[in-house]
Formats: C-alpha cells, structure tokens, sequence
C-alpha cells in the first residue's frame, strides 16, 4: 500500500486568511486573545521573517513586526476546518487516519 503524509503548514493562519482576503497582504500573527496578554499560536510567514515565533509573548511579536494583525485564535473554528479537509481527503484516498 502507498502511503502520504499531508502537512498543511500555518493552517490556521491560511483559514484566517481564507476568512478575511484582506490580511492576505500583510503579517498575520494568531494568539490566545486578540488582546496583548498570551503567547503566539501561529504566524504567517512574513511575520516569522521579522522574526516572530509560536510560543513567544505577543507583546514581543508586536515589538518585532508592529504591522502584523494580531488575531484571537478560534480553536472550535480551527478543528472544524481541519475535518472538513480531512473529509475532502478520505474522498479521494482509501484509507485515511488523522
């Protein structure tokens, strides 16, 4: 049996940004609220160039890329996405584990 791995890199930032065209042309940095309090979740790659990482304090990721949009992470939102993919998957692939 052949055998693929499908990772989807900066997932939620790419499901932000499918929500909301407009933050396809900037930074986008997702923490646990929209406010400065917390820690990044994910970033876009424009924000990782400034030097931006997941786990470092938002306040920090604001110093490094001021023109990101700083966006409160929707895990509920996130996990239905990300079944809906792997839904569109199985259609198309015998087997799939998730």
């Amino acid at each position: 049996m052949d055998v693929i791995c499908a990772v989807v890199p900066r997932f939620p930032v790419a499901m932000v940004r499918r929500e909301d065209p407009e933050l396809r042309s900037r930074p986008v940095v997702l923490g646990q609220s929209s406010e400065v309090r917390g820690n990044v979740v994910a970033c876009s790659k424009e924000a990782s160039r400034a030097g931006v990482v997941a786990g470092m304090p938002i306040t920090r990721a604001m110093v490094l890329c001021p023109a990101a949009a700083i966006i409160a992470v929707r895990p509920e939102e996130i996990e239905k996405a990300a079944r809906a993919f792997v839904k569109a998957v199985a259609a198309i692939c015998p087997a799939v584990e998730d």
